[in-house]
């Protein structure tokens, strides 16, 4: 089962960064005055970072009054690496003010508030022959956005942003030959069979963020072989790891096949798992910084 939901959760994991990445690439976008400027500095920006050829885009839509920059037919293919990235659409969307600020003084200039939209993203590896595919996708940030952040400083991070809001529908995964025969090898060929289990349709996810504590207000995932909802917190000790503090998660469907696996794990930890229905799962760390697991 741990192997199953790395593939799944580190899918996801990797939409979300995809998106941040791209978030980065179009508050730079918003930072420019009109429309052919922007294009001009953008593909300025993107021979300099020898990414001229790796990143193309079809056009850019400006809309300075709402605080709107729009990217359509945006492609990210690099010969050298394995993955390929397309998208139909991508908007990034501030504060009509403080985009004005940003003109103005980009060097000192602060967002409090960013989304961005991606519609129609397709990802494949051709060396795996894994893809990945995506309706819609939003990701919206708040804190104190800034040329700080530029830097991927963690701490720096969790210090400026406040929470952090993502959601996430359509989701198709297709794992390639050579994932499939590893999963083989381990059991896990025939969960993967059936195309449903291949799909998500829904994610969100929302959270708070301080310099201490990451704090998962609610998390919903919809799929035909699982639907669960619930919270957690994960601490940040001084060494800036995180270290999970508590969860609370409900489970309301769950494929046999999961729920299989998931008991022969909880039974190594004394639990049970009901043979149906419904369940929920909890975890707390004691006073003394030891795990405790509860099912019912």
């Amino acid at each position: 089962m741990a192997q199953k939901k790395g593939i799944i959760f580190g899918v996801v994991a990797a939409v979300v960064v995809l998106i941040a990445v791209v978030a980065v690439v179009g508050l730079t976008i918003v930072n420019n005055r009109a429309e052919t400027e922007m294009t001009r500095n953008v593909d300025e920006t993107l021979r300099a970072a020898g990414m001229a050829e790796t990143v193309t885009y079809d056009s850019i839509d400006v809309q300075s009054g709402r605080g709107t920059v729009r990217i359509e037919g945006l492609r990210m293919e690099d010969p050298s690496q394995p993955t390929r990235i397309r998208a139909d659409s991508v908007s990034l969307r501030i504060p009509p003010t403080e985009a004005l600020a940003l003109v103005r003084n980009p060097e000192s200039a602060e967002i409090s508030n960013a989304k961005l939209t991606v519609s129609g993203m397709e990802m494949d590896v051709p060396e795996t022959a894994m893809a990945l595919s995506m309706n819609t996708a939003n990701m919206e940030i708040s804190g104190r956005l800034s040329q700080e952040l530029a830097g991927g400083n963690p701490m720096v991070l969790l210090q400026q942003l406040d929470a952090i809001d993502f959601s996430a529908d359509g989701i198709a995964f297709e794992p390639g030959p050579a994932m499939l025969a590893q999963l083989q090898m381990q059991g896990g060929a025939t969960w993967l069979a059936d195309e449903d289990n291949r799909r998500i349709e829904e994610i969100n996810l929302a959270s708070t963020i301080s310099p201490e504590q990451i704090e998962i207000t609610n998390l919903d995932f919809t799929a035909p072989f699982l639907t669960a909802s619930g919270s957690s917190s994960i601490g940040i000790n001084q060494m800036m790891q995180p270290i999970p503090e508590a969860m609370d998660y409900r489970v309301e469907e769950i494929a046999p096949e999961l729920r299989q696996q998931f008991t022969m794990v909880a039974s190594m930890m004394g639990m049970t798992v009901p043979a149906e229905g419904p369940f929920s799962f909890t975890y707390r760390l004691d006073e003394t910084g030891n795990p405790e697991f509860t099912i019912e």
